[in-house]
């Protein structure tokens, strides 16, 4: 999907991933050639198909040892957080869009549901209405009672008049 969205937004894969051959150790990485994002390095020929990444910030290897590619997703993302970079321009709409979509309906902490996508928040405090748990999201008996005792209210916005009467 990954490689989908870069093309759909015809932005290059190099921008995100710097390839290495499979046997590679950190110390052989050339770094003058990564990007100084955050950058997965894959160490093989696909992304999909390499089972260890490394990430790079700012020229640097951080993590060397990184054996899943969503492991690996994650940290990348976590590092902008962290460390409050920007997205690149070069890159900027595919990660928008992982940021906003696909990132959010992975929470599983947050959201949970029946899987005909009904979901709604089993965190209290957050809002209903959330569509689209994961495909296939079982929950098991035990979270439908706790589901149960937990009260589901619909969120909206305040009127100005509520505004008015907090004190």
């Amino acid at each position: 999907m990954l490689l989908l969205l870069l093309s759909y937004f015809d932005e290059k894969e190099e921008s995100m991933f710097f390839h290495v051959d499979d046997t590679c150790l950190a110390e052989e990485v050339e770094l003058g050639q990564v990007p100084l994002t955050p950058t997965i390095i894959v160490c093989g020929q696909s992304c999909y198909s390499s089972t260890r990444y490394m990430l790079s910030l700012d020229r640097n290897l951080v993590n060397t040892n990184i054996s899943s590619f969503i492991s690996a997703l994650w940290l990348m993302f976590g590092s902008y957080y962290c460390f409050n970079i920007h997205y690149p321009s070069e890159l900027a709409s595919t990660l928008e869009f992982l940021q906003r979509s696909p990132c959010r309906l992975l929470d599983l902490r947050t959201f949970t549901g029946p899987a005909d996508g009904t979901g709604t928040s089993t965190v209290p405090g957050r809002h209903q209405g959330h569509k689209g748990s994961p495909p296939g999201l079982q929950e098991s008996q035990e979270s439908d009672s706790a589901h149960s005792q937990i009260q589901q209210t619909t969120w909206r916005p305040r009127t100005s008049r509520e505004d008015s009467m907090v004190d």
